[in-house]
């Protein structure tokens, strides 16, 4: 597939702490497994500010048949 012809169609939200801390140890945890302090990581999470941005794709194309 031509990448540069590649489009995606939907709609994206971006999830503030609180809500996002969940959203966040999964993520780490599918990466790299287990964090070896958590308390540490969630306050790490919430000193930088973290946020997860939410896609959720409607469609997607260009799609050929041959």
């Amino acid at each position: 597939m031509d990448l540069d012809k590649a489009r995606g169609y939907g709609h994206g939200r971006v999830v503030s702490l609180p809500e996002a801390m969940d959203h966040l140890v999964a993520y780490y945890r599918g990466i790299s497994g287990e964090h070896p302090d958590w308390a540490e990581y969630r306050e790490a999470m919430e000193r930088e500010r973290r946020v997860v941005l939410r896609i959720t794709l409607n469609r997607a194309g260009p799609d050929h048949h041959a």
